[in-house]
């Protein structure tokens, strides 16, 4: 057993079901989903009333994630065919996936209506209005088309209002010009909102994997969800990238992104030691406004999705970036990174000496992974090593970093432990079968 003095862990264990998309008709999947589910959970649910109701209102906030698409009789129109959700997934019926891929391609091609009409004349932004964001858990849809309308019309402002702001914090030249100049300055913004809005729409109905194929993984995701929060349906591509992430290594800047429920992407996280992190300038929190590549069109974040940008990053001719970002005090700075190959199963571990008061250890650990070849290979005994490296550099104490941990294999967990105890249970596996 190693001694130490100082030992923070925070523990996240994870399970994921995945169940790769085949080519199989969509009209089976539901009912192959049910059968695994129900065969492998540990404690399988009633496709009962309940159920169904979560499972729908899971549908609409994925696919309406901001309330803008969805009229509030839609909720009702879902609900009274509920009985035909059960039916496809416990037999084969494709009734329900029908109804819920025909309305939203209904409801998306109004909004695309409406967005044209309503910026088809300069929209008043002089006057004092106010706009709320729905909270993810509690959308409020609109009660009719007009009640709808002039809520786009209310988020439509803010968009131009807000890119406008944006262009004036990030150039002197802007911020210096009189009222009247920086006005001048909307007809083109409104053109790259509406440009925005009608692209986000059409890149729905032009899904890669076919827009009734993406309608079809949210109702089973949403289906796969409702059994447990850490059970995901994998369509096909999901399914390649997942397996392409398992890769031993692979060239990234090390930084993740998210959006939030304003549209806005956002660094959700920054791997420890890689190029964003170097950089000491990239922070979690940060706006993307921006990214440009040699050879490539710049990535505009105001005016893309989280499938093309996160293609953009991962693309392999993709070396160098310049990121323009907003910091959270409003400083907007460019940034340029480099990919490097940062590893992703076997050297995983990185530590780090933290110098202040005290010499404190650093190791993050994103999985409990297990050795391609042999165990000796895997997570727990790459940790004993960098302490040990630690260790002769005199740390007076440890931090273990699995905040950001993903899960992975229980008996590399316990190994894990043993290093620090020498004795005792750490864990109780049960199946439903036991």
């Amino acid at each position: 057993m190693i001694k130490k003095t100082l030992l923070i862990i925070a523990c996240i264990c994870t399970t994921i079901s995945t169940i790769a998309q085949t080519n199989q008709d969509r009209c089976n999947q539901g009912n192959s989903l049910l059968k695994v589910v129900t065969k492998y959970h540990y404690q399988p649910k009633d496709i009962n009333e309940q159920f169904t109701r979560s499972v729908i209102r899971d549908i609409m906030q994925t696919l309406d994630p901001h309330a803008v698409y969805f009229l509030k009789d839609d909720t009702t129109k879902l609900l009274i065919e509920q009985d035909k959700l059960k039916e496809y997934l416990q037999n084969t019926s494709c009734s329900y996936l029908n109804l819920v891929s025909d309305l939203f391609k209904t409801r998306l091609l109004e909004a695309d209506t409406i967005i044209s009409q309503i910026l088809s004349t300069p929209l008043k932004l002089m006057e004092n209005d106010s706009i709320s964001f729905d909270d993810y858990s509690n959308l409020k849809f609109s009660s009719n088309s007009i009640s709808l309308k002039a809520k786009w019309e209310k988020r439509l402002k803010f968009e131009i209002l807000n890119l406008l702001f944006n262009q004036v914090a990030s150039d002197s030249l802007i911020f210096n010009e009189k009222d009247e100049e920086k006005l001048s300055r909307v007809p083109e913004i409104t053109v790259k909102v509406k440009a925005r809005e009608k692209n986000s729409i059409k890149k729905i109905l032009n899904k890669p994997e076919g827009y009734d194929n993406y309608v079809c993984s949210v109702i089973l995701n949403a289906v796969a969800q409702n059994f447990d929060p850490h059970t995901s349906f994998f369509s096909k591509t999901d399914k390649e990238n997942f397996d392409n992430s398992l890769s031993k290594e692979s060239s990234s800047f090390g930084f993740e992104i998210k959006i939030n429920q304003n549209g806005d992407f956002l660094v959700d996280k920054i791997k420890p030691g890689s190029p964003a992190w170097k950089s000491n300038k990239l922070q979690i929190g940060d706006y993307l406004i921006e990214a440009s590549a040699q050879g490539r069109a710049a990535l505009d974040f105001t005016n893309t999705d989280f499938y093309e940008a996160s293609s953009f990053m991962q693309s392999s001719d993709v070396k160098t970036i310049v990121l323009k970002v907003k910091h959270s005090n409003g400083k907007i700075e460019s940034i340029q990174l480099t990919k490097e190959k940062l590893a992703v199963e076997q050297n995983q571990i990185h530590s780090f000496i933290l110098k202040g008061s005290k010499k404190i250890g650093y190791i993050a650990l994103p999985d409990f992974y297990v050795g391609e070849d042999q165990r000796l290979l895997g997570c727990s005994n790459d940790v004993a090593k960098e302490i040990i490296k630690l260790l002769k550099e005199k740390i007076e104490g440890l931090i273990i970093d699995i905040r950001f941990n993903g899960g992975g294999d229980m008996n590399e967990a316990n190994e894990l432990t043993g290093l620090f105890i020498d004795e005792g249970p750490v864990s109780i596996i049960a199946d439903r079968f036991s």
